[in-house]
């Protein structure tokens, strides 16, 4: 059951599309992060009463604490909204 569960959320660089399995292989070969900002459904309705939506001092604050910690030469970004994220927040690396 559990191999099976596992199965389920592991995916394969084969069946991924080319610009996937490109930046896959850049992430692999460089000391990078990744930052997820999730919007999306937090926005909505009264979900801005349920969830937290964390601000960029959030983001400054957890990057300038990895960066004085440890060499990272790439930042990736990931989101459900990333043309906001591109308008709202402009980060150091």
């Amino acid at each position: 059951m559990e191999g099976e569960i596992i199965d389920l959320f592991r995916f394969e660089s084969k069946n991924l599309p080319k610009l996937s399995t490109d930046t896959l292989s850049h992430i692999l070969r460089s000391n990078s992060i990744s930052i997820h900002i999730r919007r999306g459904d937090y926005t909505k309705n009264n979900n801005t009463k349920i969830y937290h939506q964390c601000n960029f001092a959030y983001y400054r604050q957890a990057l300038e604490y990895i960066m004085d910690n440890s060499k990272i030469g790439k930042l990736y970004i990931f989101s459900d909204d990333i043309n906001w994220v591109e308008n709202e927040y402009k980060f150091p690396i």
